[in-house]
């Protein structure tokens, strides 16, 4: 490997892994790599297709209304509003965060869009009406959720959808089923790089509790095992869930 190369590999994840202290600051920091935007615009486009094949998707209909649950950073939720613009939709989009930062950080990148709204407000305890959003789109928030508490969460997501909506969000989800030896450890790794970069909590999330989440949550769940954009390559663990009303 050529001498620059590696100093620059090197800086990388020094500034990686010293990004500063707050989380919101640590996710601009992922999300102001060229290849995240990019990577994450794939992501929406799939999904959004996924959700618009079907011509009675009430994210069809004038005057929908979508809820994008945690912000991410203030990129991520310009990319969203991008690529809904991209599909040709111009929907009322609702920015929902529990931390102030995070939305004032989206305030100054979109404040010129009129549609969006925002609100600082717990996902376990959405304060929104009833059957109002034609769709719920959240990236890796579930496993940031403690275990306790993503019943709540789902369930408010369900709570919010109008009938015929959809939730699209993607998440580790490892299958449940007897792991050796080294695929423990290599979980128990991925998770402890995953608290190391984002500096909080990371949980550990099962198919089967997924499922089981979704179900009682009265919806029904698709799992779609997430591929690297533009490679046949599978990312381990990393799933896109869509869940339908």
């Amino acid at each position: 490997m050529d001498y620059s190369v590696r100093i620059v590999h090197r800086r990388f994840w020094a500034d990686s892994m010293h990004a500063p202290d707050s989380y919101h600051a640590r996710t601009a920091f992922w999300a102001a790599q060229s290849w995240h935007s990019g990577y994450l615009r794939r992501c929406y486009r799939w999904a959004l297709a996924r959700v618009l094949a079907d011509p009675k998707a009430p994210l069809h209909a004038p005057g929908a209304r979508v809820l994008l649950c945690g912000t991410g950073s203030a990129r991520t939720t310009r990319t969203f509003l991008d690529t809904l613009a991209e599909h040709g939709l111009r929907p009322e989009v609702y920015v929902v965060d529990i931390a102030e930062e995070a939305l004032a950080r989206s305030r100054e990148v979109v404040r010129e869009d009129e549609r969006v709204r925002f609100l600082q407000a717990d996902a376990r305890q959405l304060p929104l009406p009833d059957a109002s959003f034609a769709l719920v789109e959240t990236d890796f928030l579930l496993q940031l959720i403690p275990p306790r508490d993503r019943a709540a969460v789902v369930g408010g997501w369900a709570r919010v959808l109008t009938p015929g909506g959809a939730v699209t969000t993607r998440d580790w989800v490892h299958e449940d089923m007897s792991p050796t030896a080294l695929e423990r450890g290599m979980d128990t790794l991925r998770l402890a790089l995953l608290r190391r970069s984002l500096g909080v909590p990371v949980h550990a999330l099962a198919r089967t509790e997924v499922e089981t989440l979704f179900s009682e949550a009265g919806l029904r769940m698709e799992l779609h095992p997430l591929r690297l954009p533009g490679t046949p390559v599978h990312l381990p663990l990393l799933n896109a869930i869509l869940g339908w009303r």
